[in-house]
């Protein structure tokens, strides 16, 4: 595609690609104008309802006059592909802000709420519902005409519902994210009207003001439970600072029933009277975060784009960045035409816990190493989704009740949102240097005591928070649950990761008994994951390994409030043990085995002594 012309606008550079299309850069020939193309890929062109979608956002921004629109200059097709040209940005997400940050400032959640109330009342005066606001569909940019020094772009109309003067209702069904989806949109988002958008801000101004969503969990059917019948927690019970107005007005755009929540133009008014008391947004983000709000040099530009994946999510930086952003519709269509969307995990806010978790520094180079070589050796493998969403869990495959593992009685399905995982578990040669950085002391086990030795070994006995910490360095988090089981049995649902074969303890290292050891990544023969795809190493038989979710009984219903307590947490490790003797309940457990394992709090010390056989690999987002 690069040095093709596509209207008078010639592609330089591909800003990211997805599984619905591509992203590039272009520029003008004449005045050298540098715009973004969103390009579908030719198989979904060929769809009228995906095509529809993605010209709803042209048809959607030139119906509202605002300048927090991202300006759209033209549509068409190219070589049977449906694009668009608009508008390139430069700057962060809200969501890129409120991870670097946490909780905002209380001037800076003034100003940039009254911006999106005000982009959304224009919005609403046009006669069309968002339907999917949240922070990865707010841009900041630099713009020195405001008192705040910065602009509020709202992106990403492709499921905007309409107004009935275009004809255009979009499609029926749940569409949206879950974590900001009004209880209305659940049913029927074909629906809600834009009193569901006045919902999704109070959510976005509860993160802003919290650093977390109202409500956290850990699959869509909790979500839906948590946001239908459930009161959230008042903001200023988990940030005492936010104001008391200001608590009250995000209350009441929570409301369950529509007819309970203010006005936009009550919030904006809201959000107005707290950035006009709180001056100075960029000045007081500076000395929240401790980091300077220069963007880097052109050279160091961080490509940023969302490309189709059901659930958007930024990358998580270390340092504030610039960045350059073209959104790409975040929706994805399984099954009969209805769509089902993810919970959104970004990272540090996505963990269903409120457990404070320690955000390390930057990430140094020590002498003589390359992070690049560190990095490629233990490269991210995109995961194949199903078609549909699929039930995981040891009944799904009709094994007695008797044996544990996920229960589909829990609604307990496949990942939606686009991930990939580490092709083998974390090594002491990757970790080493970020732990010498981060200045987190190491108490190496007895066989990783050799530092040639232990190179290849995976690093265990961490803490759940430091292996959580070392992959939010790297831009992931430890996996779901249900991205471990999903990347360990795949689609067919196989019983090991390896598939249907029995387990083989001469070339598979579980089960081997008190004196066993880890064996180094990549050497089972047996543990590769079967099926199309690249081969990921090590799921079901070297060492056990932590996941992100907090442990869950395997059937519904259980009182579980156990599991946090206070600063205590207990959380779910995958694949099967290594330092006990062989059961019989391996061969019909297989990849859906899991244990619990203490992470924080007292009881965290008391596991150390189990806590050595358990390493874990990282996650994230499909890049964009």
């Amino acid at each position: 595609m690069i040095g093709e012309t596509i209207k008078d606008f010639k592609i330089t550079a591909r800003l990211g690609k997805g599984g619905m299309g591509e992203v590039w850069v272009a520029e003008q020939q004449i005045v050298k104008t540098k715009v973004a193309i969103k390009l579908l890929l030719a198989d979904v062109s060929h769809d009228k309802q995906h095509v529809q979608r993605f010209f709803n956002e042209a048809i959607a921004v030139s119906k509202i006059k605002h300048a927090g629109i991202v300006k759209i200059y033209d549509v068409g097709f190219h070589a049977g592909s449906a694009y668009l040209i608009m508008e390139l940005l430069e700057g962060e997400t809200l969501a890129s802000r409120i991870r670097r940050a946490g909780r905002l400032p209380m001037g800076q959640v003034g100003d940039v709420g009254r911006q999106i109330a005000s982009i959304l009342d224009a919005t609403h005066a046009a006669e069309i519902t968002h339907r999917d606001l949240k922070p990865d569909n707010i841009f900041l940019v630099q713009d020195a005409e405001l008192a705040s020094g910065e602009r509020v772009k709202i992106l990403d109309f492709g499921i905007a519902k309409l107004g009935t003067a275009t004809g255009l209702t979009g499609t029926g069904g749940s569409m949206g994210t879950p974590a900001y989806m009004a209880p209305e949109q659940w049913a029927d988002s074909a629906k809600a009207d834009a009193r569901a958008d006045v919902y999704s801000v109070g959510c976005v101004a509860f993160e802003m003001c919290c650093g977390r969503t109202p409500f956290v969990a850990a699959s869509i059917p909790e979500a839906y439970t948590k946001h239908l019948n459930e009161t959230p927690p008042r903001a200023r019970s988990l940030a005492p600072e936010v104001p008391h107005e200001l608590d009250e007005v995000i209350a009441r755009a929570l409301a369950k029933q529509p007819s309970g929540r203010p006005s936009m133009k009550e919030l904006g008014a809201v959000f107005a009277a707290i950035g006009a008391t709180r001056p100075g947004a960029l000045a007081e983000t500076q000395q929240a975060t401790g980091a300077p709000l220069i963007r880097t040099p052109a050279s160091q530009v961080t490509p940023h784009t969302t490309l189709g994946s059901a659930a958007s999510s930024a990358t998580v930086e270390p340092r504030p960045r610039r960045w350059m952003l073209a959104a790409f519709g975040g929706v994805a269509i399984v099954g009969a035409g209805v769509a089902i969307y993810a919970i959104t995990q970004r990272g540090p806010d996505a963990a269903p816990s409120q457990t404070a978790v320690p955000t390390p520094p930057p990430v140094t180079k020590p002498a003589g190493t390359s992070t690049s070589r560190v990095a490629e050796s233990n490269r991210w493998i995109p995961i194949m989704l199903p078609p549909t969403p699929i039930v995981l869990g040891v009944e799904s495959d009709r094994v007695p009740a008797t044996v544990r593992g996920f229960r589909p009685a829990r609604k307990i399905t496949s990942p939606t949102a686009p991930y990939e995982l580490q092709y083998h578990e974390v090594t002491w040669s990757e970790l080493e240097p970020w732990l010498a950085s981060s200045r987190t002391p190491i108490d190496f086990p007895p066989w990783a005591t050799d530092p040639v030795a232990r190179a290849s070994l995976p690093a265990t006995g961490m803490t759940w928070s430091t292996a959580l910490a070392y992959c939010r360095s790297l831009g992931g988090s430890l996996p779901t649950e249900e991205q471990w089981e999903y990347a360990a049995r795949g689609a067919e649902r196989r019983p090991n990761s390896w598939g249907a074969a029995r387990l083989d303890r001469s070339l598979t290292n579980a089960y081997a008994g008190p004196n066993a050891t880890p064996a180094a990544v990549r050497m089972s023969s047996q543990d590769q994951t079967a099926g199309p795809g690249e081969t990921l190493f090590d799921l079901t038989g070297n060492v056990q390994e932590w996941t992100e979710g907090l442990w869950r009984e395997d059937l519904p219903n259980a009182d579980e409030a156990w599991v946090e307590s206070g600063q205590t947490s207990i959380r779910a490790i995958r694949g099967l043990p290594l330092a006990v003797e062989l059961s019989s309940a391996v061969q019909t457990e297989g990849a859906a085995y899991r244990e619990q394992l203490c992470a924080t709090g007292p009881c965290a010390e008391k596991g150390a002594a189990l806590r050595r056989y358990v390493g874990f690999r990282c996650a994230r987002p499909v890049p964009r």
